[in-house]
């Protein structure tokens, strides 16, 4: 099967983050979305947001320069065992990258089955990011429209067929709240957006 162009792959990346922004906007959460037994994972973006700046924060400190990411390591490694994580964490050293640790922090959590409700308390919004949408949103239609698992492998009318399904969900269900369609981008879309970004508009 022909793999997708990179503008396809550009013009998805897009998409998810608008409607990202789009539901984020509206109040409709990863809470208010998804049912209750639909289990949210870690990822190293939700460590950084949900775990790394609070532990940060009630430390003191608000930037995760070389000495915030210390005070982080230290915060982080005693949450986890608190919650019985107990397999070391590598130390921290000058090839220390503290985004691959906070993946592996988000790795050890779903691994021993803390999945973000089980942690975070219910009055704090889990907002949606482009990867989210992605797997909790695209993912699922797609396989149960196409029997596909990876985005990779669906040709533009596959494309077309999921977002069509997963547009009119959201529509159906939320548009009382607000929630209004959010166009697939087109071609002149991403050529648009590359100039600006290139032009720093």
């Amino acid at each position: 099967m022909r793999q997708r162009t990179p503008q396809q792959n550009r013009a998805m990346h897009l998409y998810f983050g608008m409607l990202a922004r789009q539901l984020n906007s509206l109040g409709l959460d990863m809470r208010t979305v998804l049912k209750e037994s639909v289990e949210l994972w870690w990822s190293k973006y939700m460590v950084r947001k949900y775990l790394t700046k609070p532990l940060l924060a009630q430390q003191g400190r608000d930037k995760l320069n070389q000495q915030g990411k210390v005070v982080a390591y230290r915060a982080l490694v005693e949450f986890c065992e608190e919650l019985g994580i107990l397999e070391p964490f590598p130390p921290v050293s000058s090839a220390f990258n503290f985004a691959d640790f906070e993946q592996m922090v988000a790795e050890r959590l779903n691994e021993a089955g803390f999945e973000m409700r089980k942690i975070l308390p219910n009055n704090i919004k889990l907002d949606w990011t482009t990867e989210y949408v992605k797997d909790y949103l695209w993912r699922p239609i797609q396989m149960l429209a196409l029997g596909k698992d990876s985005t990779t492998d669906l040709a533009t009318k596959e494309i077309d067929q999921v977002y069509e399904i997963l547009n009119r969900h959201l529509s159906e269900k939320f548009g009382k709240r607000g929630f209004e369609s959010v166009r697939f981008p087109s071609y002149e879309d991403l050529i648009v957006r590359n100039y600006a970004e290139n032009k720093n508009i």
